[in-house]
C-alpha cells in the first residue's frame, strides 16, 4: 500500500472549512464526495426511518429540529411529529384534529382508532392525524408522560395540560367527572401545577376532556369566564372561542406521549462523564454519549468545541473508558506531527472511529477526572493494547526520545508483559508512539518483542513501513486513545456493595476499604452472602511474577485494567481487607460454585498474610481438590518469603496430617504436584493448571452484615422468626453467624461438637480461645471465639447445655445463671456449683448443686459418679465408671444422649 502523508494532511486541511460547515448544519461530512452527506445524517427520513422520536434524537449527528419524521413502529413506515424542544423529554404526537374535524374524534377514546382507512389519518398535518393503535401501543411503551397542546404550540404558553401515566393513563382511564392529578394545566391563562382537575372520558359518549365550569376538585384548578358547559382539550359539545383549541374551525387540539431522555443520550440531558452514565444505568451498552466533563455548557450548534460534546464510552469494564482520539491508518497523517497537547480536534459529531478527537480543553477536563490512559487498535477488538497510570506515565507532559517508562500492561504482536517498562517517543515534531523495530525495546525489566520491521511505529506517527501491527493492518484499521476515570467506589468492600444493593450481579467493582487510600477495582463474587472480594488472580501462563513472593510480600499489580489473568491487591490492601473479615478462599478459573475444587481458610486457624512454614499441618474450614474433600480439617501447606506463596502439595503421601475425617487426603496427584500456587510442578488434572489459560484466585470474605445483637433481641423485634443461622453483632462487634433457638425465647449457640470431634474441645475451657467452624456452620464442630462468648455473656442472664439440639429439654440438659455460676470465669475441679436445673439420664433437680470440673486439664463437664454435694444432684441409675457429661468425655455412656453415638452432639447456649 502506498500513500503520501503530506498529501493526506493537505487534503484534510482543504476539507477543514467545509467539515466545520457541515458539522454546524448538523450534517456529516463525506470526504469521498467532499460535501455534506445529507443521506447519512437523515435518520427519520422516509428512506431511512427511525425506530422512534427518541431514536432519531440519539442517532442524529446534532440536535435535530422539531418536526415531521418517519418511523417504523411495527412493519409500516409512518409519519410522526417529534417535539425536541423539551430539555428533558421527547414528545411524540399521537393524535391531532382541527375543530372542523371534531366530529370524527368527539366520542373516541385515546385507545380507539377513528373509523376509516388508517392512511386517511397519516398525512403530516395537525388538522387530521391519528397514529394507528398498533403503532401507538409500541410508541407509548415506557412512556411516562402525556400532554395536550393546542395549535401545535410547543412553547406551551397557554392552553395545555401535562400529566403522568402513573397518575392517569389516558389509554385506560374511564370515568365521569372524576378528580385526577396533573403536573400542570393552563386553561385560558388560568393555571395550576401539581394539582387536580375534574375530567370526563366515557366510551362512545365522551372523548377525554375537562369541563371548565365543573372544576371543583380539592387542591384543584379553578376557572372563570367559562361558556356554559365549556369543553376543553376534547369532545367540544360546547366551545369557547377564548380557548385556543376551539377559537376557530382551523384551531387544533394535539395529544402527545412523552419519554424521558436517559442521562447522556440527548444533548439536553448530558452526563458529566461516561462513569456517571454507568452509575445511572449499570447495564447500558457501549456507544456515543453526550458529556460535559465538568465544563460550562455552551449553545450546541454542531460545532467543534461546544459543551456538551459527544464521546464514545466503552462500558464493558466496571469503570468505563472515554475515547478522546481515534484515527484510521489512512488518516494517521492528521495526527502524525501532533503531540498529545496539540489541539487537533476532528469529527466532533461524526460518531466515527475513522477520524475523531476532542478539543484540548475537553481532553484536559477528561484527563483531570482520570487516572489511567489506554491505547487500543480497532476499538479494542484487536489484542494489541497498552495501559498505564497517568501519575507514572503522563502522556501530556512527557517529552523525549527512546525513554523507558512504566506501563501497567501491554500486548503487541503477540508479546506481552505486566508492570513493566517500555520505550517511548514524543516531541513537538512527532506524536506519542513506540518503536518496536528489532532490538529497540531494551529497557531493564522491560517489554520484549521480536519480528518487527525496521523503525516500526506503534500507537502513532506511522511514518515507518507498515507492519502486522493491528492498528496498521488495513487502511481502515484504527488507533484509539482512551482515558479511564478515577475509580468511583460503590462501597467499602464487596459485602458493603451487596448489602446496599441486594441482588446485584457478580462483577468488577470499585471499592475503597474504608481507608483514605485511592479506591481501586476488584472482582466481587455476589453469589453468596457475605460476598467474596478478590485479592489475587493469575493464569498459569503468568505464574512467574507470583511464584516466589509470599502473601507477606507486596506484589500488587493489574489494577488499571484488571482481569483474572493477572491481578493482585497490594499488601496494604490485603491487610485492610483481612481486618474486615475472617475467611480466605482459593478457587480455580473463578468457578466460585465448584465445591469439588476449593479451599477455605480462617484467620483463627492460619493467617494468610503472616504464615511462614514449610510442610506444616494447618486447620482449614474446607479443603477439596483432586478427588479429596474434608471440612474443618487439617492440610499440609507451604509458604516462605521469596521462595513459596501459600500452596498445597498433592504428591503421593504429601498430605498426611490428622487421621480420619479431620485430615485431608488427596484422591490423585503427580509427584510433588503443587496446588493453588507456586506451580513448580503442575498437573493438567488439576483445574488451576489444566492449561496455560487456567487461573487461580484467592479471595477474602468480609464479616456478615449483622441482623441484630443477640438471638433474644432479634426475637423481641420480630416474634415470628424461626430457628436458624443468623448474623449477629453479639453486643456491637463485627457480624458472625451462629444458630438461634427461637422456639424457646431466643437462645444463642456458642459451641457445639459431636463425640467424634471431641478432641479439639476435650481440654478447652470456656476461658480458652478455640473458634472453629464459623464458615461451615456444622453442629458437629462449631465454636465462637473467647472474645465473642465474653461479649455475649456480658449481656446474657442464663446459659445452658443440651444434647443433639434437643431444645425442648426433656432429658440430658443443664441450665445455669451467670450471676450465680459464671461458666466463663469458673475454674475448679470437683467444685459444687448451683444450677437452675439439671437432668442427666432422667436424674434431675432444680435450684440445686452439682459437682463440676473446668481447669487446664479439663473442659467444663460433670462426672456422674461423683455427685455428692449437699442438697445436690444425685445419680441413682445407669452411670458408668467416671462417666463424663456435657464435655471432656474421657469416659462415656451410650445411655447419655450427648454420647450415644459418634454423631451425637453437645450444644452450649447463652440467653
Amino acid at each position: 500500500v502506498s500513500f503520501s502523508v503530506s498529501n493526506v494532511i493537505q487534503e484534510l486541511v482543504n476539507h477543514d472549512d467545509l467539515r466545520s460547515d457541515c458539522e454546524r448544519l448538523g450534517q456529516l461530512f463525506n470526504p469521498d464526495t467532499n460535501s455534506c452527506d445529507y443521506a447519512s445524517q437523515g435518520v427519520g427520513e422516509q428512506s431511512n426511518p427511525g425506530d422512534s422520536c427518541l431514536d432519531i434524537l440519539v442517532r442524529r449527528p446534532s440536535l435535530p429540529e422539531s418536526g415531521w419524521y418517519y418511523v417504523t413502529y411495527t412493519q409500516s413506515v409512518v409519519p410522526v411529529y417529534c417535539d425536541f424542544t423539551d430539555p428533558a423529554r421527547v414528545w411524540t404526537l399521537v393524535r391531532s384534529w382541527s375543530l372542523a374535524n371534531n366530529g370524527i374524534f368527539q366520542t373516541l377514546q385515546t385507545s380507539q382508532d377513528p373509523a376509516g382507512s388508517p392512511a386517511d389519518f397519516l398525512s403530516a398535518t395537525f388538522a387530521k392525524y391519528s397514529l394507528p393503535q398498533a403503532d401507538a401501543s409500541v410508541a407509548r411503551a415506557n412512556a411516562a408522560y402525556w400532554r395536550f397542546t393546542t395549535n401545535g404550540d410547543l412553547t406551551m404558553q397557554r392552553d395545555f395540560v401535562v400529566g403522568t401515566t402513573a397518575s392517569m393513563d389516558l389509554y385506560t382511564f374511564q370515568g365521569d367527572a372524576l378528580c385526577r392529578h396533573v403536573e400542570s394545566i393552563n386553561v385560558r391563562g388560568q393555571s395550576c401545577t401539581d394539582c387536580f382537575v375534574r375530567v370526563w372520558s366515557v366510551p362512545n359518549v365522551y372523548a377525554w376532556h375537562l369541563d371548565a365550569t365543573g372544576q371543583s376538585c380539592p387542591l384543584g384548578l379553578r376557572t372563570t369566564s367559562s361558556v356554559g358547559s365549556e369543553d376543553d382539550f376534547g369532545y367540544y359539545g360546547t366551545v369557547n372561542s377564548a380557548f385556543s383549541g376551539s377559537a376557530s374551525a382551523t384551531s387544533t387540539t394535539n395529544f402527545w406521549i412523552g419519554h424521558g431522555c436517559p442521562l447522556g443520550l440527548c444533548v439536553a440531558t448530558p452526563a458529566v462523564s461516561c462513569g456517571a452514565i454507568k452509575l445511572d444505568r449499570p447495564t447500558t451498552n457501549s456507544g456515543w454519549f453526550w458529556i460535559t466533563a465538568g465544563l460550562p455548557r455552551t449553545a450546541t450548534t454542531g460545532g467543534t468545541g461546544d459543551v456538551p460534546f459527544l464521546v464514545y464510552c466503552d462500558m464493558s469494564p466496571a469503570i468505563p473508558f472515554t475515547l478522546t482520539k481515534s484515527f484510521s491508518f489512512v488518516n494517521s497523517g492528521v495526527y502524525a506531527y501532533n503531540r498529545m497537547t496539540a489541539d487537533a480536534a476532528r469529527g466532533a459529531y461524526d460518531r466515527s472511529f475513522q477520524l475523531f478527537s476532542v478539543t484540548q480543553t475537553q481532553l484536559a477536563a477528561i484527563k483531570g477526572m482520570s487516572n489511567v490512559w489506554h491505547a487500543t487498535c480497532n476499538a479494542g477488538s484487536a489484542a494489541d493494547e497498552v495501559t498505564a497510570w497517568i501519575n507514572t506515565f503522563d502522556p501530556f507532559s512527557f517529552t523525549g526520545a527512546g525513554v523507558c517508562l512504566p506501563v501497567d500492561s501491554i500486548t503487541l504482536r503477540g508479546a506481552s508483559c505486566t508492570t513493566c517498562y517500555t520505550k517511548w517517543w514524543q516531541a513537538d515534531t512527532y506524536a506519542l508512539h513506540m518503536d518496536t523495530g528489532e532490538g529497540t525495546q531494551d529497557c531493564g525489566n522491560g517489554f520484549r518483542v521480536t519480528g518487527g520491521t525496521s523503525s516500526e511505529d506503534n500507537w502513532g506517527y506511522y511514518l515507518g513501513v507498515r507492519s502486522q501491527f493491528s492498528c496498521q493492518a488495513s487502511d481502515d484499521s484504527t488507533t484509539n486513545f482512551w482515558f479511564r476515570e478515577k475509580c468511583i467506589p460503590l462501597g467499602a468492600d464487596c459485602q458493603d456493595i451487596l448489602h446496599n444493593n441486594p441482588g446485584i450481579a457478580s462483577g468488577w467493582y470499585c471499592i475503597h476499604l474504608g481507608t483514605p487510600a485511592q479506591p481501586f477495582q476488584t472482582y466481587c463474587d455476589m453469589s453468596s452472602n457475605p460476598a467474596w472480594t478478590l485479592i489475587r488472580s493469575f493464569s498459569l501462563a503468568n505464574k512467574g511474577v507470583y511464584q516466589s513472593p509470599s502473601f507477606s510480600q507486596d506484589n500488587g499489580r493489574g489494577w488499571s485494567n484488571p482481569s483474572f489473568n493477572s491481578y493482585s491487591m497490594s499488601l496494604a490492601q490485603m491487610s485492610s481487607m483481612q481486618a474486615r473479615g475472617l475467611f480466605f478462599r482459593a478457587t480455580c478459573n473463578a468457578a466460585v460454585t465448584d465445591q469439588s475444587t476449593v479451599v477455605v481458610g480462617a484467620s483463627y486457624f492460619v493467617n494468610l498474610l503472616t504464615f511462614n512454614a514449610q510442610s506444616s499441618c494447618q486447620w482449614f474450614e474446607k479443603i477439596a481438590f483432586r478427588g479429596g474433600s474434608c471440612t474443618i480439617c487439617q492440610g499440609k501447606v507451604w509458604q516462605t518469603p521469596n521462595t513459596f506463596p501459600l500452596h498445597f502439595d498433592s504428591g503421593s503421601g504429601s498430605q498426611s496430617c490428622a487421621s480420619g475425617d479431620m485430615g485431608f487426603r488427596v484422591g490423585a496427584g503427580v509427584s510433588s504436584e503443587d496446588n493453588f500456587g507456586y506451580y513448580g510442578t503442575v498437573s493438567s488434572g488439576f483445574s488451576c493448571t489444566a492449561n496455560a489459560g487456567s487461573t487461580t484466585q484467592y479471595w477474602m470474605q468480609s464479616y456478615c452484615t449483622p441482623e441484630g445483637s443477640t438471638c433474644k433481641s432479634l426475637l423481641t423485634a420480630d416474634s415470628s422468626l424461626g430457628n436458624g443461622w443468623y448474623c449477629l453483632s453479639l453486643g456491637g462487634g463485627p457480624g458472625v453467624f451462629t444458630f438461634c433457638d427461637m422456639s424457646n425465647g431466643g437462645w444463642t449457640l456458642v459451641r457445639s461438637f459431636s463425640l467424634a470431634r471431641n478432641s479439639p474441645y476435650q481440654v478447652a475451657t470456656f476461658a480458652n480461645n478455640v473458634p472453629r467452624g464459623q464458615y461451615v456452620k456444622d453442629f458437629a464442630d462449631f465454636s465462637l471465639s473467647k472474645g465473642q462468648m465474653t461479649t455475649l455473656a456480658a449481656t446474657s442472664q442464663r446459659w445452658r447445655a443440651t444434647c443433639n439440639l434437643d431444645t425442648s429439654m426433656t432429658t440430658d440438659f443443664a441450665v445455669g445463671s451467670f450471676d450465680i455460676f459464671n461458666l466463663m470465669t469458673f475454674s475448679g475441679e470437683g467444685s459444687c456449683q448451683r444450677f437452675d436445673s439439671i437432668n442427666i439420664r432422667g436424674n434431675s433437680c432444680t435450684n440445686c448443686l452439682a459437682k463440676v470440673w473446668q481447669s487446664g486439664n479439663y473442659a467444663f463437664h460433670i462426672d456422674s459418679t461423683s455427685q455428692d454435694c449437699n442438697n445436690g444432684l444425685r445419680i441413682t441409675n445407669g452411670a458408668v465408671s467416671s462417666e463424663d457429661n456435657f464435655g471432656f468425655y474421657s469416659s462415656t455412656s451410650t445411655a447419655f444422649a450427648c454420647t450415644q453415638s459418634a454423631t451425637s452432639t453437645t450444644n452450649w447456649w447463652m440467653q
